[in-house]
């Protein structure tokens, strides 16, 4: 088996080599799983099904990602990159295991390396997920480990930005869709990043509640919230009003199976020394400084 899969963008196209996107050769076999190599998604894509399904489908400003895997722009004192702008990643040099599905429950274990040392550290990446689909039940857990690196394995195999750097996070998600159309989907994660003078982490928690008005139409809304973030390095930046709330309102309609309209509100809201942004909106996004004048909460 084999995917090639490929960004193109005739206007303005920075990252345009062949198969910069999720591309691998593998083997598979129903009585034992499958085995990949190649580029894959790490750690931020594994909670779509529970939380972020339709937002997918649709316009993608409403991501839970917004909150989830970031600490909104904080850096401590004296550190060059301590916290990255998204955990995990679009990883290089991934070796992927995925289980059977026996009774709705699969696991998959990667691992991913950098191409070459950095002056601070060899980067590399573990993550193991469980993932549990049985009617109308979906459930995720995932955890990340990467090693002489800041958390950030978009297109490379991590960045080794301070010496002694690593990072861990563990995400988890479910969601249940009731006969009548209601889906409510839950989920929270922890961030931590680890330097010899001391750790970084947050908390942050999503909600997604949708019905299904028809076959064909959808409305939701999301809600997700990033924790003050916490430091115990000594004389960094503060940590006090580094929370944000966010929220989404989505409605879609479908044509046929290949045809959909939607509507979509999104807002975030950062406190004072807050700077989460959209996580997938090109040039709509602004700088932390005016998103934090825009939008803050006292």
């Amino acid at each position: 088996m084999w995917q090639v899969e490929q960004d193109i963008n005739p206007d303005n196209c920075n990252n345009c080599g062949f198969a910069n996107r999720t591309s691998f050769v593998g083997l598979k076999g129903e009585d034992w799983g499958r085995l990949v190599v190649g580029r894959y998604d790490l750690y931020w894509t594994s909670h779509l099904a529970a939380l972020d399904k339709h937002v997918v489908q649709a316009g993608v400003a409403g991501m839970i990602l917004s909150v989830f895997g970031t600490y909104g722009g904080y850096t401590p004192l004296g550190k060059s990159s301590a916290t990255t702008s998204l955990m995990g990643g679009r990883a290089i040099n991934v070796v992927r295991y995925d289980t059977p599905r026996v009774n709705g429950l699969a696991g998959s274990l990667n691992y991913s390396t950098s191409e070459q040392k950095t002056g601070n550290g060899s980067p590399s990446a573990v993550q193991v997920e469980l993932d549990y689909k049985d009617g109308p039940v979906i459930a995720n857990l995932s955890y990340l480990h990467a090693n002489s690196s800041n958390g950030s394995l978009t297109n490379t195999g991590g960045v080794a930005s301070e010496p002694g750097m690593s990072a861990d996070a563990v995400k988890f998600v479910g969601s249940y869709t009731f006969s009548q159309g209601t889906v409510l989907g839950l989920g929270g994660e922890s961030l931590r990043t680890h330097y010899s003078e001391g750790n970084v982490s947050r908390m942050a928690y999503g909600m997604h509640l949708g019905q299904e008005l028809t076959p064909h139409t959808y409305v939701g809304m999301t809600y997700g919230r990033a924790g003050n973030v916490s430091s115990s390095i000594a004389g960094s930046a503060t940590t006090d009003k580094t929370d944000a709330h966010f929220l989404s309102l989505l409605t879609t309609y479908n044509f046929t199976k290949r045809t959909m309209v939607y509507a979509e509100y999104a807002r975030i809201f950062n406190s004072a020394n807050a700077g989460y942004y959209f996580v997938s909106t090109g040039n709509l996004n602004a700088t932390a400084a005016m998103l934090k004048a825009r939008a803050p909460i006292r």
